[in-house]
């Protein structure tokens, strides 16, 4: 798969909790995440976790960053099989995002 180069609005930063470390981890919300080539909106919304790269950043709200990754898919979806309900569909995910890089600054009012 080719890389595709993303830009994102950054929004909020939360903490998530993994489901086997009982330790927490800083997440950020990209939302209108559009490629940079084409301005095709790639998703709504990400999350990602918060790793070295991204947090010598120091983003704030409202900063526009760029970064690299690969497009994956997934399925997701209900299935029940004693009732023959299968609701799964394919979708599609961001892996490995790299080169985050600050594009913008929000400005202050």
């Amino acid at each position: 798969m080719a890389k595709d180069f993303d830009s994102a609005l950054w929004l909020s930063v939360s903490v998530k909790r993994p489901m086997i470390t009982a330790t927490l981890e800083d997440t950020i919300l990209l939302k209108d995440v559009t490629r940079t080539d084409s301005g095709l909106r790639v998703t709504d919304y990400i999350w990602f976790t918060v790793g070295k790269t991204i947090s010598v950043l120091e983003l704030q709200p409202g900063d526009i960053v760029e970064f690299d990754a690969r497009v994956g898919d997934y399925v997701k979806g209900y299935v029940n099989n004693r009732e023959y309900i299968d609701e799964r569909i394919l979708d599609y995910k961001l892996n490995r995002p790299t080169r985050f890089e600050r594009i913008a600054v929000k400005a202050t009012a």
